[in-house]
């Protein structure tokens, strides 16, 4: 059974999310709520996740070679993190005040989604279209050594 909140509900919810630091603006506050409310209230279908199989969800997370996203220079990797990512996701990757922790994910050895993320985007993220492959490579390379 799955728990369904009023739209009162929801709303303290959220405010007690943002008064936790949770990243949304006082003027998307009303549509967050409405939206949860919609999507997740009393009136709402029960939630029928999609069915993986074990193979597949393996696959989802093995790394993959890095083709034209490898031997990157971590040093240059880290100068790039610095001055175009660790502002959202923290001095190390480690998770900021709005990005999510990039340290230690399967998908930095899956080199080609993790471009295909940095070019377009995703979430609150913005696209990074214009870094080369060679960057990608970099930035990669320095993440793969903070993990470690």
């Amino acid at each position: 059974m799955q728990q369904r909140l009023t739209r009162a509900q929801w709303e303290a919810a959220v405010k007690k999310m943002r008064k936790w630091g949770a990243p949304l603006e006082e003027e998307n506050e009303a549509l967050m709520i409405d939206g949860l409310a919609a999507v997740l209230g009393q009136g709402a279908p029960p939630y029928d996740p999609e069915r993986t199989s074990p193979g597949d969800a393996e696959a989802a997370v093995m790394p993959i070679p890095d083709g034209a996203f490898g031997g990157g220079d971590s040093r240059r990797g880290a100068a790039l993190f610095t001055e175009s990512c660790a502002a959202c996701h923290g001095a190390e990757g480690r998770g900021g005040t709005i990005g999510v922790c990039l340290v230690d994910r399967p998908r930095l050895y899956r080199a080609r989604e993790w471009a295909g993320i940095v070019r377009s985007g995703k979430g609150r993220m913005p696209a990074y279209e214009v870094l080369s492959d060679g960057e990608i490579a970099a930035l990669l390379a320095y993440l793969r050594t903070v993990a470690n």
